[in-house]
């Protein structure tokens, strides 16, 4: 377990968690309706559509990157993908963040987002302050 990064593994499956979420419940609760209704164009429709796939799917590749990262533990001092990610996921949650204060309604991204990108932080935290192990060969002194 000592190669292992258990934070990357814990926020890979919390946003793991997050991706089910967002393509069952939100699907159910926010897309669905916005689609049947008359009220948007077709165009804009399509794109707002297009944009909740992306995100999904985006959902779903950070959440195998982690994972993969945490339980290999490939590249002992290799944070910089991980890193992109927390800062986003940050990024995110601090929009969403403003979003709720203007609309005063509150949505559920910054509570899913930011813990993410926190135990993603704390990942790269542990990955930086861990002792490079060296393997000596036998034909090295």
């Amino acid at each position: 377990m000592s190669d292992k990064n258990i934070y990357w593994i814990l926020a890979g499956f919390f946003n793991l968690g997050t991706g089910i979420y967002y393509i069952t419940v939100e699907n159910q609760d926010i897309m669905q309706p916005l689609l049947k209704s008359f009220v948007l164009k077709n165009q804009i429709t399509a794109e707002i559509f297009g944009i909740y796939t992306m995100i999904g799917v985006l959902l779903f590749i950070t959440s195998i990157f982690l994972l993969k990262k945490g339980f290999t533990g490939e590249g002992p001092r290799n944070t910089e993908g991980p890193f992109i990610i927390g800062v986003i996921y940050a990024i995110f949650a601090f929009c969403y963040i403003g979003i709720i204060e203007m609309m005063r309604a509150f949505v559920l991204q910054p509570v899913l987002l930011f813990p993410i990108a926190v135990l993603i932080f704390i990942g790269i935290y542990k990955e930086k302050n861990t002792p490079v192990k060296v393997i000596k060969k036998d034909w090295q002194l």
